[in-house]
């Protein structure tokens, strides 16, 4: 990408928020607030302004990778002090339900859930980032092309974004060799923006994926033994993308676990428990042992 990174210009829209803040920005036509300026507060009317520049600078370059996004007209508006909005911040770290794509709940379709279109925006972008500027143009090209290609025939936002991770999975494993696909990954988990409760442990990591609608829930069991010091056992439930009797892509949980293990994380098998519901198993060990097996996509054992 040329100019600043998706990351950068949403430092620069935190950089100027401030928790007392009486100015936000909003979309003129509906109220809302879009990323990234979405649950932001800004002391002074031209600081909203320079804000609301960067937010559309973000959202031109996001357009870029998703050319369905939707158009805001921002608008800059004061909320008095005191007031519900004035004290408004950003939504604290909880679980909200699960809402499914059409693909998976018998055709009912559910459009604009936001925190999940937002994740696999943040993680697409950080992951097209990155291939631009490692050297990896032919990948990218690929990338964009089978997103292009389901922009034509796919309406709901929410599968549409589905769509673009795991086409994200297949050109990246198809394309590149595991020892690219482990420096591209931990490259674009170094880009994501910080989330509201950066993991330091696996289960925030999980909890958070559950905040995005990544999955509903989850169950996580030790497995430690002598050959895996440090071994669990994780069912999702509802997990999102979809696995065949192959693989099962994993990309959201592996670029959210390079977090807190940059270089000795693997997912060494998964298998399918229910519809949508998952087992993986998830090893850690050093960086000289671990071979990064399935951060992209997982091989499927029997039941």
């Amino acid at each position: 990408m040329v100019g600043n990174t998706l990351h950068d210009i949403r430092r620069h829209v935190e950089s100027l928020a401030t928790d007392g803040g009486t100015y936000r920005i909003v979309c003129g036509r509906t109220g809302t607030s879009p990323v990234p300026i979405a649950g932001q507060r800004f002391e002074s009317r031209d600081t909203a302004q320079t804000a609301l520049r960067f937010a559309e600078q973000y959202r031109a370059a996001l357009r870029r990778y998703d050319p369905h996004l939707p158009y805001h007209d921002l608008i800059v508006c004061e909320t008095p002090r005191g007031s519900d909005a004035a004290r408004d911040a950003t939504p604290s770290f909880q679980r909200p339900t699960l809402q499914r794509s059409a693909r998976s709940v018998g055709g009912d379709s559910v459009t604009d859930h936001q925190p999940l279109i937002d994740f696999c925006h943040d993680v697409t972008g950080a992951l097209f980032e990155t291939l631009a500027t490692e050297g990896f143009a032919a990948v990218e090209r690929a990338v964009m092309d089978v997103y292009l290609d389901a922009a034509e025939s796919i309406s709901d936002r929410d599968e549409f974004c589905l769509i673009l991770l795991e086409s994200m999975v297949e050109e990246l494993t198809d394309r590149l060799s595991a020892d690219e696909q482990a420096r591209v990954l931990a490259s674009a988990a170094a880009r994501l923006p910080p989330t509201v409760d950066d993991g330091e442990t696996i289960e925030t990591v999980l909890e958070y994926l559950v905040s995005v609608s990544i999955v509903s829930d989850y169950r996580l069991t030790s497995m430690d033994d002598a050959v895996s010091p440090r071994a669990w056992l994780v069912r999702l439930s509802e997990y999102a993308l979809q696995g065949d009797e192959r693989y099962l892509p994993t990309l959201p949980l592996a670029i959210e676990l390079r977090r807190i293990y940059p270089e000795s994380v693997s997912i060494e098998w998964a298998r399918s428990v229910d519809a949508d519901d998952w087992e993986l198993c998830l090893s850690v060990r050093s960086p000289t042992e671990s071979d990064g097996t399935g951060l992209l996509r997982a091989a499927v054992r029997d039941s």
